[in-house]
């Protein structure tokens, strides 16, 4: 009870600091874009009945021009060298990056979803790499927390890669099995 219950606090302290975060960086960013427009609407004798709406666009086109940057070849090169060099550095990350490369449609992830055999039951993880050896290094995440988990080498007789997306996969996983049988019906596993 208590692992959970601690579990459960540090998640949602997370999760409140990443969206308040977040929304501080946004708020701050309007406020100084707005602050702009307003001084440039003095100079040019503009009168603006709405700074907030207008900077508001602002920044909706500046996210916009920036999704357009990150479909430009030499700058997807250098996010794709920069995740390679982090994934080295910190695993997870490329579990991560799985899944910000799916959610952009940029590309796929070396990390695999797939079933693993454990013992005589079923479970669904993520190949992370493949050994010399022919055995696979699979994590098995925790459910309802899939950040949480186990780290399994397995003979590769061991591992199905499934057809499935790393969002759908941990769509599952954190809701307790929830929506499995589409997954593995994709997939052509039995269910």
């Amino acid at each position: 009870m208590t692992a959970f219950l601690r579990r459960t606090l540090v998640g949602g302290a997370l999760t409140i600091l990443v969206i308040g975060g977040i929304s501080y960086l946004l708020w701050q960013a309007v406020s100084w874009i707005r602050t702009a427009l307003v001084h440039v609407a003095v100079m040019l004798s503009i009168d603006t009945q709405y700074p907030a709406v207008s900077a508001l666009g602002v920044v909706l086109l500046l996210v916009i021009a920036s999704g357009l940057l990150l479909q430009v070849r030499p700058v997807h090169n250098l996010i794709k060298a920069v995740m390679a060099w982090l994934g080295d550095r910190f695993p997870f990350s490329k579990l991560l990056h799985g899944f910000e490369l799916e959610l952009i449609g940029i590309g796929k992830s070396s990390v695999q979803p797939a079933v693993a055999v454990l013992y005589d039951h079923d479970a669904l993880g993520f190949v992370i790499e493949e050994l010399s050896d022919g055995r696979c290094v699979v994590f098995v995440p925790e459910s309802p927390n899939p950040s949480n988990g186990a780290v399994y080498i397995l003979p590769r007789e061991q591992v199905q890669r499934i057809d499935a997306s790393h969002l759908q996969v941990a769509s599952c996983i954190s809701n307790w099995g929830a929506g499995m049988k589409k997954v593995l019906q994709k997939s052509g596993k039995p269910t």
